[in-house]
């Protein structure tokens, strides 16, 4: 079981989050920045993207990797870019790309009381330590 390296209040797992920020960039991800729990990144290819992963231990005890996703439109009137939820093909993509085809990965669908939306975003979860659904607000009452 990875044991993660307490950083302040945060845990780090850098024997997860290490080899998901290589192989990323093996798959022409841009690394704009790296935090102790996670990296985000860009990608500029046919559709542009934006990415944050990172690592946490939820509430169940199991180590869970949160992957956001979204992509960024280009408005063809204005040319202002757009943050814009990902289609099916760019999310599953991301999935390959970070965690590796065969990882099997959760989207919350919260209820609307707990539901937040700062940008249009997916959120995979992808727990290496194997399936389960834990309280992913963590006890906060929100997403």
């Amino acid at each position: 079981m990875p044991m993660g390296i307490p950083m302040g209040d945060v845990e780090t797992f850098p024997e997860i989050i290490g080899p998901i920020i290589q192989r990323a960039m093996r798959h022409k991800w841009e690394l704009v920045e790296e935090r102790g729990d996670g990296a985000k990144f860009a990608w500029d290819g046919v559709c542009r993207a934006q990415a944050i992963v990172s690592a946490s231990r939820e509430l169940d005890g199991r180590l869970w990797v949160h992957l956001s996703v979204s992509s960024i439109r280009v408005s063809a009137f204005s040319g202002s870019p757009k943050v814009v939820l990902p289609d099916w093909y760019r999310l599953t993509s991301a999935r390959d790309d970070f965690l590796g085809p065969e990882a099997k990965c959760v989207l919350v669908f919260a209820p609307k009381s707990e539901h937040v939306n700062i940008e249009e975003v997916h959120h995979p979860w992808h727990c290496p330590e194997g399936d389960g659904l834990p309280d992913f607000t963590r006890g906060s009452g929100s997403l």
